[in-house]
């Protein structure tokens, strides 16, 4: 449940269609979040003053987020929304979830059942043109990183002595819950997520990840969910997001989600995207429809759909507005709890296309995280039938050699040149040029299939 300032719903945290009386459900409490305005103590005044009349409890303060837990009736917070001094309230769920799942036949599923001990290559590298190809295709190498970035990636936590994945300090992660430590995993999720991202190659291990060079990379993991993976508070994924960029995170690569919609949340998007310079790319969602997913759909957050091995939109994966971006997202192999699993879902694409931003970001630390989302969108394989963005594939499947090769073309400035602010999936700001607009927008520099930079091409305007 959001509301507003005046105390207006905004969204339910469940399809609740009832009245608004019949919300107090006879006087019981219900946690929620309470996000102050400017005048910080004088709302914290109002609230411990109606916490005195018995109104209400606070039950905890959480000043990096801007945010209290507070503990009352649903008459009370619509109330309390409708004061002047109050940003915000929200219902402090359980509403976060992973995605994905582990697939019937597995890598180790031979006919001998013996689990095949050479290094393997996932087919999605090759698909996103990341290492070393040998298949007369340009690829862009983890060898020529300038910077190495840091992913932080919010999920289940991380096999910090799993074969095939580098093995992180004691300050490479947090954990949002109490007794469970960030470098281990219950459900093994997490592990398949950073794996796909920095799974070590050139060891005859397991896999290889978008960048195999521990030396090339720097992962941060934000443990949000217990052993069973069930759920997560809306507070615990504030707070992860929060840890993420106090870790000094780069990119974020959220493979979970919510069916609810936060203004909490894009908020704090909108806020480290704009002064913190992060780029956030959280999963679509699954389910094979068109309903928004979030983290993914806010404007601030590249939505990641998957495509299968013949670069075809899984029909799990959901389309909708704010569809920005594709990766490899079926049968995907990754290391995972003491072992290499195959599993599918957005969860999967996700962790490709960040490892992709990290590798071309490497490449030019010069640029900006605006920067980076814009050549990774206008490189990308476009997918769509008429060849610009849409609802199913985003710009296309994410391509790290051809972004690579935009930028050294067109320099970070250039990439954004004549292109209005991106509001997530194909949308922009009104006045700048996009597929409504400008016919081949993709294409104001060629780079196809093999890498070779073509003519550059002006935006072709549509009448």
């Amino acid at each position: 449940m959001i509301l507003s300032m005046k105390g207006t719903i905004i969204a339910y945290a469940l399809a609740i269609s009832s009245c608004l009386a019949q919300l107090d459900r006879q006087g019981e409490t219900r946690t929620y979040l309470v996000q102050y305005k400017n005048n910080v103590r004088g709302a914290e005044n109002s609230l411990e003053y109606l916490q005195s009349r018995g109104a209400l409890m606070i039950s905890e303060r959480f000043p990096s987020i801007g945010v209290n837990l507070v503990k009352m009736t649903d008459n009370e917070a619509l109330k309390v929304a409708s004061r002047n001094d109050i940003a915000a309230v929200e219902l402090n769920i359980d509403n976060y979830q992973v995605l994905g799942w582990l697939d019937p036949v597995q890598p180790q599923d031979t006919q001998d059942g013996q689990r095949k001990l050479s290094e393997e290559i996932p087919y999605g590298i090759a698909m996103v043109r990341a290492g070393e190809g040998n298949d007369g295709n340009l690829y862009l190498p983890n060898t020529d990183i300038v910077s190495p970035k840091k992913v932080c990636v919010i999920d289940s936590g991380y096999i910090n002595n799993h074969e095939d994945l580098p093995t992180l300090d004691a300050t490479d992660g947090h954990s949002t819950i109490p007794g469970n430590v960030w470098s281990k995993d219950g459900c093994g999720h997490g592990t398949h997520c950073a794996g796909t991202i920095g799974a070590l190659g050139g060891n005859e291990k397991g896999v290889i990840g978008v960048i195999g060079d521990e030396t090339k990379l720097n992962l941060f993991i934000n443990r949000i969910f217990g052993d069973t993976c069930n759920w997560a508070s809306s507070l615990s994924f504030l707070q992860s997001v929060e840890k993420c960029v106090e870790g000094g995170a780069d990119i974020v690569s959220m493979s979970i989600g919510s069916d609810l919609d936060s203004q909490f949340e894009a908020d704090q998007f909108k806020k480290h995207y704009n002064d913190d310079n992060v780029l956030f790319i959280a999963a679509a969602g699954d389910g094979g429809n068109d309903n928004k997913f979030y983290p993914a759909s806010h404007p601030h957050v590249m939505s990641v759909a998957a495509v299968d091995k013949d670069e075809i939109k899984a029909d799990f994966s959901r389309w909708n507005s704010q569809v920005e971006i594709s990766g490899p997202g079926v049968n995907v192999i990754s290391t995972y709890k003491g072992d290499y699993k195959s599993m599918s879902g957005t969860a999967m694409a996700t962790p490709y296309v960040a490892g992709v931003a990290a590798l071309v970001w490497g490449h030019h630390p010069e640029c900006t995280n605006k920067q980076i989302r814009h050549a990774l969108v206008k490189s990308a394989r476009v997918k769509a039938g008429d060849g610009k963005c849409d609802d199913k594939y985003g710009f296309g499947i994410v391509d790290a050699w051809k972004a690579h090769t935009l930028i050294s073309e067109l320099g970070c400035d250039n990439v954004v040149d004549n292109i209005g602010e991106m509001l997530g999936g194909c949308a922009f700001v009104e006045g700048g040029l996009g597929p409504s607009n400008c016919k081949n927008w993709c294409k104001e520099i060629t780079i196809p299939w093999n890498g070779l930079v073509g003519t550059t091409q002006k935006c072709d305007f549509t009448e």
